[in-house]
Order: C-alpha cells, then sequence, then structure tokens
C-alpha cells in the first residue's frame, strides 16, 4: 500500500476522543426521532419522562465507578468537571494552595493557576519519576510543608492514569496520605475510565472528574463526581440543576448517550476482557517498534493503562512523524492533547526528564482491529526510513 493507493483510514488516537460506540449512536438516533422531549425541571408528563431517562443514565454512570447515584454531576465534559473541582475547593479554602504535577493534565495545571489568581492559592509541584509517576511521598512533603508555612492546602490533584505515556498513579497511597492530613483530593480519571475497572466505593476521594468521549460516548458530556460528604460551591450559577450543584439546561441527548456506553462498560467482565485486548494490541505494537533502537518506549511499560503506548524516536522531529503517517491513512498524535495545532515540546515528558520534542502516542479503543495492528506495523518503518534519509 502506498499513501496514493490509501482510503481507507486507521484511527490510532483514541486517547485524544474515541469513535462513537454503536450503542453511542443508537441513544442518540432513538432520542432525536422519539424523544422523550421537555425540560426535566418542568412538573408535568414531558418533563417527569425526560428526568427519567437522565436519571437512569446516571444510574449507570455510578455503576461504572462504583458510587451511588446521587454523587454523579453531569458536566460538559472533562475539562468543566476539573474546572468545578478546582474552583469549588478553592472556594472553600481561599488562600490555599494546590498540589499537583507536571505531568497533569493542561486542564488541571490551568485551572490550579487561573482560580488560584483569583483565591490568592499557589501551585506546588509534586514530583515525579522518569516513567510519569507521582511520587507518593513528595505529596505528603508538600502538605507538610505548606502547612509548617502557615498556609493549608486547598486540593491535592492526582490523576489515575497519565493521558500521554499512560501511566497509573498509585492512587489509593496518594488517597491514604490526603485523608490522614485532612486534605480534598481530585482524580482526574478521564484516561481511564472504561478502559480499567474503577470501583470508587473504598477509596476515600472527594472528587473525580470522567469524560464520555474517551470511551465511545459523545463530546460535550462528562461528570464530577463527588465523595458522600463532598461539599463543593458550583462553579456556574444560574438555575437548580443537577440538585443545585451545575446550573443550566441538561444535555439531555449528550447524557442519554453516555448513559447508554456506561451500562454496556458495566457489564460483568466487559472492561476486564476489553482491556486484555487493548493491552495485546499495544504491546505487539511496543515490540515491534522498538525493535528499532532508535525508538524508545516512554512510562511503565508494566503499570500503565492497556490502550496507550508512547514513544521517543531519536532524531526525527514529530511532526513529519505525524505527516509521513497521515498519508497512508493512520492518525496518531504527539506531545499533549491540548497542544497539537503549536506541537510545542510536551510538558509531560518534560517533567519525566526525557525528550519532549520527538514522542509519538498511539493509542487504541473499541474499533481498533488486528488488521489496523497490521498496517500500522508494516507502515512505521517505511516512514521512519524516508524521513531518516531526508536528514541525513
Amino acid at each position: 500500500m502506498t499513501e496514493e493507493t490509501s482510503s481507507k483510514r486507521y484511527y490510532f488516537d483514541h486517547a485524544s476522543t474515541s469513535p462513537l460506540r454503536p450503542e453511542a449512536v443508537t441513544a442518540l438516533e432513538a432520542w432525536a426521532t422519539s424523544g422523550p422531549f421537555g425540560d426535566p425541571s418542568r412538573v408535568h408528563y414531558n418533563g417527569f419522562e425526560v428526568r427519567a431517562k437522565i436519571e437512569t443514565a446516571r444510574e449507570a454512570v455510578a455503576s461504572l465507578t462504583g458510587v451511588r447515584s446521587r454523587q454523579v454531576i453531569f458536566t460538559s465534559g472533562g475539562t468543566e468537571a476539573i474546572s468545578q473541582a478546582t474552583f469549588g475547593a478553592l472556594a472553600k479554602n481561599p488562600g490555599g494552595s494546590i498540589v499537583a504535577a507536571g505531568v497533569e493534565h493542561s486542564a488541571v495545571r490551568h485551572a490550579a493557576i487561573n482560580f488560584g489568581e483569583l483565591f490568592n492559592s499557589r501551585l506546588v509541584e509534586a514530583i515525579v519519576d522518569e516513567n510519569g509517576r507521582i511520587e507518593p511521598e513528595s505529596v505528603r512533603e508538600a502538605i507538610v510543608m505548606e502547612k509548617k508555612s502557615g498556609r493549608s492546602v486547598a486540593l491535592v490533584n492526582c490523576q489515575w492514569a497519565n493521558h500521554e505515556v499512560g501511566t497509573l498513579q498509585d492512587i489509593e497511597t496518594i488517597a491514604s496520605i490526603c485523608n490522614s492530613h485532612q486534605v480534598p483530593l481530585h482524580v482526574d480519571a478521564v484516561s481511564a475510565i472504561g478502559y480499567i475497572p474503577i470501583d470508587l466505593k473504598e477509596i476515600g476521594i472527594d472528587a473525580v472528574s470522567i469524560s464520555a468521549h474517551k470511551m465511545g460516548g459523545p463530546p460535550g458530556i462528562g461528570a464530577l463526581i463527588l465523595g458522600r460528604s463532598s461539599r463543593f460551591p458550583s462553579l456556574i450559577r444560574g438555575g437548580d440543576q443537577e440538585r443545585a450543584r451545575r446550573a443550566g439546561m441538561e444535555n439531555v441527548p449528550g447524557i442519554i448517550s453516555f448513559g447508554a456506553v456506561a451500562q454496556v462498560l458495566s457489564s460483568p467482565g466487559w472492561i476486564e476482557a476489553q482491556g486484555q485486548q487493548h493491552r495485546r494490541q499495544t504491546e505487539e505494537i511496543i515490540s515491534s517498534l522498538t525493535s528499532d533502537k532508535s525508538v524508545i518506549f516512554y512510562g511503565d511499560r508494566k503499570n500503565r493503562v492497556p490502550h496507550i503506548a508512547c514513544f521517543g524516536i531519536e532524531g526525527v522531529e514529530a511532526e513529519p512523524i505525524l505527516l509521513g503517517l497521515d498519508k497512508f491513512g493512520i492518525s496518531c498524535h504527539s506531545g499533549s492533547a491540548c497542544s497539537s495545532e503549536t506541537l510545542e515540546p510536551s510538558p509531560v515528558l518534560d517533567a519525566m526528564g526525557v525528550e519532549p520534542d520527538h514522542s509519538l502516542r498511539l493509542s487504541v479503543g473499541w474499533s481498533t482491529t488486528d488488521a489496523d495492528i497490521k498496517v500500522l506495523l508494516d507502515t512505521f518503518p517505511v516512514v521512519l526510513k524516508r524521513l531518516r534519509e531526508l536528514v541525513s
């Protein structure tokens, strides 16, 4: 196959957004053709009918994460959920510091900085190792040092899985540290939800952010999941939707479709079986690409979400690799998901202490076939060879 004859697309960017699952499409089509339609806040038949659909979806999302349905607040996505958690924590504790590592998603860091200016808060960096794992002891030290300096800690941020290299964090240990110091913990689980089992019942987390589009649901819908005793002031003010925790008319079709996907993924053994397939596929990719000694795997090969594999490629810039693969119909990514317009050096890789300018992230998902994997593995050496010839 050549780029001139390739018409089929091969999608390896599920970590940015995943195509709609069939269940999501079915739910959206059903709503578009037959509803229910109405304002779920109204006291009439149409309102009750829509409210019932929303609450069914809320129960499905709650089941996916092991919480009660009343703990789920629907938002416009992961970014809003993250902003809500940050705003709420600082509004309760103005002047308190925020602890976050350099590997956190830009939504976490920007929220900490921007709301920090509003509430006179500062951002304290936690330490990460070369695999992108946040060192729990550095979180403890940050909390202790802030208290010694006379400042409280309003919030600790710890992603469940890194969005770029896939490394899983030691959530339970960090949650234990935060609980022992009575410091709220927010976990960005956007890159983990739907790919590994998540059960929040036994872990003391105050807030968890998730998004539907990463796991095959529609864009524009996500959720903030609060701990049973967590009470955060609302970021968006107005009406009393979402039990007065997030104002604004609910995204009814998005919520219904989100719920349909969550229901499927909550089926016993579904995520585990899907994860085994994803890990087999990414392990095949890792083994094949790293057979070239100039290609280096980034992250923790064992303790990672199964669908993400990130690489450093010596001597070749990221943009030519992406464009070269794209000509063969292969879609993938480099750098953090919110800097693709400029392809700036990856802050995640920089925090890990590895080369931030030459990365390639490949991520599989529900629609990835073994035939797709073969095309990728056959094409990558061809593209890399051409680029090396150009720069030699």
